[in-house]
């Protein structure tokens, strides 16, 4: 078993989110594809079982398609002359051929594609190892209607299951095995669980853009020093394309780790989506991790999203927990992912995590749009409020938040992206407005800072009372030259002093205020606009991250 390090530095729009984050990943899925849909077949040429495009952009006719699979397999393939395969229609067949979907780089699954009777399916994507994948959108997801039929994705032979027991009961004889969810399956049969139903899994569960709803958790009995609440207790293996939707996951005893997929992940996380509730235990002297995802993650998480809402623990996120990067262990970073979701904690509370740690762990194209709050100062642990993450210590770039966070008790740091930073910011923008009845230091963007910062601004009303209180940085210790194009709308955030970019410095050096008019008139000076861009029907009209926009 994996033991967390004790040392500590100090449905709808949800869905939208998670497939344009998704399609990002494979933004050239649409150009030289293979487009499996309801209009006549073009540019395809299918003889002996094999169907390949004749040009870069082909399609092939979805009745076509299931009229020859009623017979025989079928290998739809890119060739040479494309490089993807969508699914834009739904498919269905009932004899027991395979179907073999061979890309060049990606498979995309934007309608269900359903084996009905014995048949297979074979899933290949050749640029595997150069950011080929596949992946699942809108509302795509496969359904296996015989748990006997055969799947093999790039080469690998997967166990189908249908149930939750039913895939507990596989992992208890075989850890690391392969296994997919045949269909959507409801939980709420199962009742509510008093531990996880798999305790710890170290193989690859591919959910095939399923769904497991309903699923709920009360876990009440520590049956080890640190407990690992979630689906899945303890996680160092992979976990993929799966949603868990309407989740009730609650803890009623101190210093766990809890999370709606995993308690404790040092495996991989990727394109998990999560709606309901996740709570940890409400006592601000313990030591709880609490995640819309995972509680305390030692992996990486990419490509997923959580919406449900968070609450109690010490370090509370909105997709996760605390992240750290630990030698031995596993690097955490969190790409292209998000959350939604409140989240409300008694100690450190972020929108997207409570913390994270260690080199060469980072954040990248990753949002926060829940509020944040954290309305009981712990005496113990402190009080850090972030709207991404409250105390930050690995690299950010390409991400935003925009929920109100909000800070109580005595002494406490708060900003609208981060709490506090000693690592790199860069090209990162925070929304929402920043409220402290006392505060030692609040900033628009960041509470407490001693990393460098660049391009990146803050437009949130500021309304701490205390010690430091800024437009971008309420307490910078970085040296002169450290911060770079940081700006704060100084109509917004109630800060329009030109001179109080930062609360403890006079005129910061790097930090500019800027008039609504002009913010949102044209990128600031030092903005990439290969990075930003800027339109009035956008993020209303402020600078916004072309690699990661928000929803519209």
């Amino acid at each position: 078993m994996m033991y967390k390090s004790v040392a500590r530095a100090s449905r709808g729009i949800a869905r939208v989110v998670i497939a344009l984050m998704a399609m990002a990943v494979f933004a050239g899925a649409t150009e030289a594809s293979v487009v499996i849909s309801t209009a006549a077949t073009q540019n395809m040429s299918c003889s002996g079982g094999v169907c390949t495009p004749t040009a870069p952009q082909a399609n092939l006719n979805v009745t076509d398609l299931a009229n020859m699979l009623a017979s025989a397999d079928v290998s739809v393939a890119t060739g040479t002359a494309s490089k993807d395969i969508r699914f834009g229609a739904p498919l269905s067949w009932i004899s027991s051929s395979r179907l073999t979907l061979d890309a060049h780089k990606a498979i995309v699954f934007e309608q269900p594609v359903t084996v009905a009777g014995t048949g297979a399916m074979t899933i290949s994507t050749k640029g595997a190892r150069n950011g080929g994948d596949y992946l699942f959108a809108k509302k795509g997801h496969i359904e296996f209607w015989d748990a006997h039929s055969s799947l093999v994705v790039n080469g690998k032979n997967f166990t189908l299951v249908k149930t939750l027991p039913d895939l507990a009961k596989r992992v208890l004889k075989k850890n690391a095995g392969r296994y997919a969810l045949a269909g959507s399956y409801d939980a709420s049969q199962d009742g509510v669980y008093t531990q996880p139903p798999i305790s710890e899994f170290g193989g690859v569960f591919e959910g095939l853009g399923n769904h497991i709803n309903r699923f709920a958790i009360n876990f009440t009995t520590k049956t080890e020093f640190y407990g690992a609440v979630g689906l899945i207790g303890e996680l160092y293996g992979l976990v993929q394309n799966l949603n868990l939707d309407d989740v009730k996951v609650t803890c009623a005893i101190p210093d766990d780790d809890v999370g709606a997929l995993a308690g404790r992940s040092s495996g991989s996380i990727k394109s998990v989506m999560v709606t309901g509730h996740v709570e940890g235990y409400p006592d601000p002297n313990v030591d709880d991790n609490v995640g819309g995802i995972v509680g305390f993650s030692y992996g990486p998480i990419a490509n997923s999203y959580s919406t449900a809402r968070v609450k109690n623990g010490a370090w509370t996120g909105g997709l996760v927990g605390t992240a750290e990067s630990e030698p031995g262990i596993g690097i955490a970073s969190i790409t292209n992912s998000g959350a939604s979701g409140k989240v409300s904690s008694h100690g450190n509370a972020g929108g997207l995590a409570a913390a994270a740690y260690g080199a060469p762990g980072f954040i990248v194209g990753s949002s926060a749009r829940g509020d944040v709050d954290s309305l009981l100062a712990a005496p113990n642990i402190g009080n850090q409020v972030g709207g991404l993450v409250a105390d930050n210590r690995v690299n950010v770039s390409n991400s935003y938040s925009t929920g109100n966070v909000t800070g109580g008790g005595a002494g406490n740091i708060v900003g609208g992206a981060f709490a506090y930073n000693s690592a790199s910011i860069a090209n990162t923008f925070a929304s929402g407005d920043v409220a402290s009845s006392n505060c030692n230091a609040c900033g628009g963007l960041v509470g407490a800072n001693s990393g460098p910062v660049a391009t990146s601004y803050s437009t949130g009303l500021v309304s701490g009372s205390g010690s430091w209180t800024g437009g971008v940085i309420g307490d910078d210790s970085t040296d002169p030259g450290s911060i770079t194009d940081a700006y704060w709308d100084l109509d917004t955030s109630g800060i329009s002093d030109p001179a109080q970019g930062a609360g403890n410095k006079a005129n910061d050096p790097g930090i500019t205020g800027l008039t609504d008019a002009q913010l949102k008139s044209a990128l600031p000076t030092g903005f990439d606009p290969q990075v930003w861009g800027q339109n009035p029907n956008i993020n209303n009209g402020y600078p916004y991250l072309l690699a990661n926009p928000p929803p519209k």
